[in-house]
């Protein structure tokens, strides 16, 4: 287990800071009970996905996914943190350490695009991101499609 503040990758592309996800998913609803007002709604997180530009050119090597979850929970700003589900490790318990890069071209995408490349390239694509009130799941695609 990584400590708090310590690199995930060599020479990251951005900032990344590491906590157990115990830790993460206490916060959250120690937040979602006391009704704390910066979780983010569904609908600020969808429009927090379309409208942040990820820059792909440090993100095309190979990296595991824990790492590129925990990037793009940085590139967006600490307001949708990332979480694996328990009924994704379920079906496939090396999810977070399953490789994953984006395409290199074109140079700049959405942070939805970025999401979706990383998710499709684990579980053998039986993966998918719900986005919910404060967060972003990542399940699988039968939980997902009954989600939407």
């Amino acid at each position: 287990m990584l400590e708090f503040g310590e690199a995930l990758c060599e020479n990251p592309p951005f900032t990344v800071r590491a906590m157990s996800t115990r830790f993460i998913f206490i916060s959250l609803s120690i937040m979602l009970l006391l009704g704390i007002p910066n979780v983010e709604s569904v609908k600020e997180i969808q429009n927090l996905l379309d409208k942040t530009t990820v820059n792909t050119k440090g993100l095309t090597k190979k990296m595991k996914f824990k790492i590129a979850l925990a990037l793009m929970t940085d590139i967006l700003q600490d307001k949708a943190p990332i979480y694996i589900s328990k009924a994704a490790l379920a079906v496939e318990p090396n999810l977070p350490e399953q490789e994953v890069a984006l395409a290199a071209t074109p140079a700049k995408v959405t942070a939805r695009a970025a999401l979706t490349q990383f998710v499709g390239q684990v579980a053998g694509g039986k993966a998918a991101f719900v986005v919910r009130q404060g967060y972003i799941e990542i399940t699988t695609a039968a939980i997902a499609k009954k989600a939407k």
